[in-house]
């Protein structure tokens, strides 16, 4: 039998990606375990696919420019994106490789007839680099939305808020491979101990801080002063932020979620870079320094004013790793993979040894795990979930890193007992449209929908109504989400507060991309009087 080689294995799962029945990282695992293939192939596949779907916009209207708006089959578009995106994005795939590999791709396929048109539409496109990169930059000055591949819709509702830098700027930042970060687990050890423990297990690392720069023993200093472009995607090294900046050391991806891991797989090598085209690269700042600050956070679960250290590593941004399910400090529960922007919500939560405490959307277990470890284990958690199998994530997690303080009950008998049964302290991570975090989720720029806001909003009240009722008298709720829309954020909770005036808004924060260089999120505190 005939092993599947990256591109096979990338177009047929695009091919069956069209029909909207799957997410795309479920269609590549399972073509993946169909198979043996290497981990550089591996990383190749997943760089076509996803590279693919995140700048489907500008791939299509480049393929317009070269065949004169000509439509074609879908298999044949498919085709057309795969050459031109490893002729225009991919730096380490020679010219010649692109083209003959896509060529024969096709003819293996069953597109004999079609092949010399797509080598004939590559080769015009090798001779003309120059000028097809010329075009690119000025269709991102004349129409950004597609010249960033993102829909029309999204683009003038976000520069409606923003203004026009600041929406490039997102948008910039939704086309980067997003960097990995490890929580400390304090349950079971610290910051020094984890990257002691790293240095031996030959991970490359910098520390997240939640107040100013700290050095960390055993942190890297990255000044390479090379370049690193944003671009597409899983499995390659690309641009990182640093303190306010959309780029800075390279990083390899791993998991694409913003937090959690049950079943981790590393996804290929450094195989791939992205091209000067079609966003141009930026020099890496040289005195990036061996901390990423996360001013947002202040102290760990203390609350504000308290008597706390100058500053407290939270974090580690991962820069090289072996794949991390093989890491002694991963399998004894160490690390959580996990973004810093959702730290911000359990901070807010604030909470204390002692404190009954409902994490109701708790899956996969980040925001669970996070509130157990600020509280020593010695909390009275309950996690649920609108989702019950999504419970076993909650499970699986709370196993690893040694949580011992939570009970998982579904979310049917949490509300069955709210007559008898209330918490100090409440915190709803609502489900959302997620564009805080859209770089992490490379088809959700495709998926999501504007009638989806109002929809994802009832659903959102209807969560902070039924908080209402099992919150006691003087506790703290805590609403987060990792969107950018003001209907899921503000609106929610303004909607909520104006029909409950025995609550009042205490803080709200919101995180953006191109602010704070971390994913988008919003947390309210909210106080019941």
């Amino acid at each position: 039998m005939r092993a599947q080689k990256p591109r096979e294995i990338a177009f047929r799962v695009l091919l069956e990606h069209r029909d909207g029945a799957h997410f795309l990282e479920y269609l590549l695992e399972r073509a993946f375990v169909k198979g043996s293939i290497s981990p550089a192939d591996r990383g190749l596949a997943q760089e076509l696919a996803y590279g693919l779907v995140r700048w489907e916009k500008t791939l299509d209207w480049l393929i317009d420019q070269k065949t004169r708006e000509r439509p074609e089959k879908p298999a044949l578009q498919i085709l057309l994106r795969l050459g031109l995106y490893q002729l225009f994005w991919l730096d380490r795939i020679p010219d010649h490789a692109a083209v003959h590999e896509t060529v024969e791709l096709a003819k293996h396929l069953g597109f004999k007839s079609q092949a010399g048109f797509i080598n004939a539409v590559l080769r015009g496109s090798l001779r003309d680099r120059e000028a097809t990169r010329q075009k690119l930059a000025e269709l991102r000055e004349r129409d950004p939305a597609k010249g960033l591949s993102h829909p029309d819709w999204l683009y003038q509702r976000w520069r409606e808020r923003w203004g026009e830098p600041d929406v490039r700027r997102l948008m910039e930042w939704n086309n980067q491979p997003p960097p990995t970060y490890a929580r400390v687990n304090t349950i079971k050890t610290d910051a020094a101990q984890l990257a002691a423990g790293w240095k031996r297990e030959g991970v490359q690392f910098r520390a997240c801080v939640g107040t100013s720069s700290l050095s960390i023993p055993g942190s890297v200093s990255t000044t390479d002063t090379s370049q690193s472009s944003p671009s597409p995607l899983n499995g390659e090294r690309a641009g990182v932020m640093g303190e306010n900046t959309p780029n800075a050391p390279p990083v390899p991806q791993d998991l694409a979620t913003p937090e959690g891991i049950c079943a981790p797989v590393e996804q290929g090598n450094d195989l791939t870079t992205s091209k000067t085209c079609p966003l141009p690269p930026q020099p890496r700042d040289v005195t990036t320094p061996k901390v990423l600050p996360l001013p947002f956070l202040k102290g760990e679960g203390r609350g504000e004013g308290s008597s706390q250290a100058e500053h407290f590593t939270v974090a580690f941004e991962l820069l090289d790793h072996p794949p991390l399910a093989t890491l002694r400090s991963f399998q004894d529960g160490w690390f959580y993979i996990q973004d810093p922007s959702t730290l911000l919500a359990v901070h807010e939560l604030d909470p204390q040894r002692g404190d009954t405490i409902l994490d109701m959307c708790s899956a996969p277990g980040g925001k669970t795990t996070y509130i157990a470890a600020l509280t020593g284990n010695e909390s009275k958690l309950v996690a649920t979930d609108l989702s019950p199998a999504r419970l076993d994530m909650v499970r699986e997690n709370c196993a690893r890193l040694g949580v011992t303080s939570v009970d998982i009950e579904p979310w049917s008998a949490v509300l069955s007992q709210a007559a008898t049964r209330q918490f100090d302290r409440i915190l709803i991570d609502a489900p959302c449209s997620n564009t805080g975090v859209m770089r992490r989720r490379v088809e959700l720029r495709w998926r999501v929908r504007p009638e989806e806001l109002q929809r994802l909003a009832t659903e959102q009240r209807d969560l902070l109504e039924h908080a209402s009722q099992l919150l006691k008298p003087g506790g703290v709720l805590v609403y987060s989400t990792c969107s950018l829309e003001p209907e899921e954020n503000t609106g929610a909770t303004q909607a909520f507060l104006a029909a409950h005036p025995n609550f009042k808004l205490d803080r709200e924060r919101t995180l953006l991309p191109f602010r704070d260089a971390v994913d988008g999120a919003y947390a309210a505190r909210i106080l019941r009087s």
